[in-house]
């Protein structure tokens, strides 16, 4: 039998190696949309990635700058170049009915890119300055180009970010339809001390979740587990490796903070592992 050895290979090409892979997006969220009281389902952030300019996501208000969007991966990702449909695309007179946003910054663990596009309807790709890696990336608009009305929203049809030259593929879009069970769970929830948590679970929208903590003494090797969720007739279940379907109760509250802003906690009660019993909040 002929054996052949290689080289160990080094930690930056290890890195280069993950991170030249094409994750999948984990999750979508924006901090509001507009109708979402009474149309949830019209202008809600999933459709940032559904691959078709006809749906947009809508800021709440004619400030565009009071909401963000955020794009979250299982895994760190390397984005060099992001793909944007501006304005709400459904029709030519909806684009201009609404405001175009045509600055925009993107953030990702302590670092930003700023970057704008044109005043036309398809897909703008913008290369940017320098690679930001990151496994959560928020989207921001900077400046607009305003609506015919002066109140209406600044809407944006599409958002694709491109990673090593190769855009990250869509979800599929029975994954992407406006659900408010599933919606109130996707993105990461955080545990531990405020502004530093040493504990996080991530739902994402393939139906896999992800729980991390912080090992004493280990930061850079914090422990995982992973698994698989669904919402059915009877509700959500959850599944860790080596166990069956679990029923699952998820025990959402929403308060509002000292400025007036929702936040949301989660406690999971029922079939699910003990490290996953903590409460949970939406913010760091």
């Amino acid at each position: 039998m002929l054996v052949r050895t290689f080289p160990p290979m080094t930690l930056s090409l290890l890195l280069g190696v993950v991170l030249s892979a094409v994750p999948a997006l984990g999750f979508v969220q924006a901090t509001d949309w507009y109708e979402r009281a009474s149309t949830p389902a019209r202008f809600q952030p999933l459709q940032l990635v559904d691959g078709d300019l006809r749906t947009a996501w809508c800021a709440s208000s004619s400030d565009a700058q009071a909401d963000a969007l955020t794009l979250g991966f299982a895994t760190m990702v390397a984005v060099d170049e992001v793909r944007i449909g501006t304005g709400n695309q459904v029709d030519t007179a909806a684009f201009h009915a609404s405001a175009r946003p045509r600055k925009f910054v993107l953030r990702t663990d302590g670092r930003a890119s700023t970057f704008s596009v044109a005043d036309t309807e398809g897909i703008q790709s913008v290369k940017l300055d320098a690679p930001l890696q990151g496994s959560v990336f928020t989207l921001e608009v900077l400046d607009v180009e305003p609506a015919e009305d002066p109140a209406a929203p600044a809407c944006v049809s599409e958002v694709q970010l491109v990673s090593h030259g190769k855009p990250i593929p869509h979800p599929k879009k029975s994954l992407l339809q406006w659900n408010a069970d599933r919606a109130r769970l996707l993105g990461i929830w955080y545990a531990g001390d405020e502004g530093n948590p040493d504990q996080s679970l991530a739902f994402f929208i393939d139906g896999s979740w992800l729980y991390r903590a912080v090992v004493y003494d280990e930061p850079t090797r914090p422990k995982t587990l992973t698994g698989t969720w669904d919402l059915d007739k009877k509700g959500l279940w959850m599944k860790a490796p080596g166990s069956g379907k679990g029923r699952v109760t998820p025990q959402v509250e929403t308060k509002a903070d000292p400025r007036g802003k929702g936040r949301s906690t989660l406690q999971l009660k029922g079939g699910v592992p003990a490290a996953l019993r903590v409460v949970f909040r939406d913010r760091r």
